[in-house]
């Protein structure tokens, strides 16, 4: 069985765990299906992602404590398993813009951040990524080209790879100056995920989704 159709398999049991999980709920008045998986022209595919919202508002409550995880790994994560799916899906041009700005600006960020923990809060990073070359890690500095990829699958693959290499690093001795606990078990997880999405060769699904 691929991972797409165990992906598949495995929403499907989301779905009805979720509502088996609200009938239960007395404050839970109803459940909508969102995005991709709700849509009649271009449905979902076996890469779509599942969105639901109660009107109760129960699960963003319950969502909460993904807070304790700091923003930008949350945000990261989210950003490299879409672009995975683009990429897996053929979508090309998608996957590049992800790859090249979307996910350059978080990138940009943890270097801000570690250049300031690195050096006092107080540092200079100057804004929008200006002189980069002078105040950011020396390490980072030489990774920044392998970060950047052509319009290439290939070149995108090795990209994304880099990318989380260095932020990886950075988030790292980022939380370690500012004595933040770093997400290791949820980070190796992720990765794992990710490489084996990318490891992987499978047909483009028939149809788009989001």
């Amino acid at each position: 069985m691929s991972t797409a159709e165990i992906k598949s398999r495995l929403m499907e049991q989301l779905e009805d765990r979720f509502v088996t999980w609200a009938k239960g709920r007395p404050d839970i008045r109803a459940a909508i299906v969102i995005g991709s998986r709700a849509r009649i022209e271009r449905p979902a595919d076996a890469w779509s992602s599942y969105f639901n919202s109660s009107l109760k508002g129960h699960l963003e409550r319950s969502c909460g404590r993904l807070q304790i995880l700091p923003a930008s790994f949350v945000v990261g994560c989210e950003y490299w398993l879409i672009m995975t799916k683009k990429l897996r899906r053929g979508e090309l041009w998608t996957a590049s813009i992800m790859n090249n700005c979307s996910m350059k600006h978080l990138l940009l960020q943890m270097l801000e951040w570690h250049a300031r923990a690195s050096n006092g809060w107080d540092y200079d990073t100057w804004h929008g990524g200006r002189f980069v070359e002078n105040w950011a890690d020396p390490r980072a500095v030489d990774a920044l080209s392998n970060a950047f990829a052509h319009y290439d699958k290939e070149d995108i693959k090795n990209s994304l790879s880099a990318t989380l290499d260095m932020f990886g690093w950075l988030a790292v001795e980022t939380a370690h100056h500012l004595g933040f606990p770093y997400p290791s078990v949820t980070d190796e997880r992720v990765r794992g995920l990710l490489d084996q999405y990318l490891s992987e060769e499978t047909e483009t699904p028939a149809n788009d989704g989001a």
